[in-house]
């Protein structure tokens, strides 16, 4: 196995293959992923960075990613610059000037499924596993409640986008101005309350239930919430420092 590093990203190669590789050929609406050595772009694929693939690939593909570096993506140039983003989150947000409104809009939509289709379940699962080891513990009340409070939230933080901004994004976009909502108006409603309660149920905890603390099964909880967050700061990042720039822009020129 041997090691490379381009722009920043460290590439695994070996055996004439590499873990996960974008064909750079003419841009499609799904670019394959190919090990073809003459158009490679190799992802570091750590815990944190390969968190950006997963809105954009299946749960099933996931493994072909990996075993045969084969599969399909869509966006690819915007997937590579998000990958870097979640290797690191230093990086300078001016790269994603370039992508029009809808490809940064995709990626927040495709955000908002993969929470509510793969994390929040997920979570919840890893609750119910903590709550099967500790049955008759109160940290099956306390988990149970933090996450039917923080879901709600997170929900309603979706709604919002999605039937408030993202529709009036898109009448923007079309050179249409609405006279009955705006930017500020949105930003009234919208705060990130959500992403200081995620972190507030773990060193709780820690400090009141050592004993659950040190359980596999809360460790696997912590780390479920701990992408989460991860995902939820960059996911905001993208929102505010890039798509709503973008839609201030258009609702400047008109």
């Amino acid at each position: 196995m041997s090691f490379h590093n381009y722009r920043g990203i460290t590439m695994f190669g070996g055996y004439g293959k590499c873990l996960i590789c974008f064909s750079f050929g003419k841009l499609n609406a799904e670019a394959m992923i190919t090990s073809d050595p003459n158009y490679i772009e190799a992802l570091h694929l750590d815990p944190i960075a390969s968190l950006a693939l997963k809105r954009y690939v299946s749960v099933s593909e996931e493994k072909e990613f990996i075993d045969r570096a084969t599969g399909k993506v869509e966006n690819q140039d915007f997937v590579l610059d998000l990958v870097r983003l979640y290797a690191d989150q230093t990086l300078d947000l001016s790269v994603f000037e370039k992508y029009q409104l809808s490809e940064v809009m995709d990626y927040l939509n495709r955000t908002h499924g993969l929470y509510t289709n793969r994390m929040l379940p997920k979570i919840e699962m890893a609750i119910a596993n903590v709550t099967r080891h500790f049955p008759d513990h109160p940290i099956s009340a306390i988990l149970e409640h933090f996450f039917h409070r923080y879901r709600n939230e997170l929900l309603e933080h979706i709604e919002l986008e999605e039937s408030k901004l993202f529709p009036y994004a898109n009448e923007l976009a079309q050179g249409h101005r609405r006279s009955d909502y705006s930017i500020s108006t949105f930003m009234l409603q919208h705060d990130h309350s959500i992403e200081s309660d995620l972190v507030k149920i773990i060193p709780l905890v820690e400090k009141e239930y050592p004993e659950v603390a040190q359980s596999f099964s809360f460790r696997a909880f912590r780390t479920l919430l701990a992408q989460l967050g991860v995902d939820l700061k960059i996911h905001h990042l993208i929102e505010e420092r890039v798509f709503l720039s973008k839609v201030l822009q258009l609702e400047k020129g008109q």
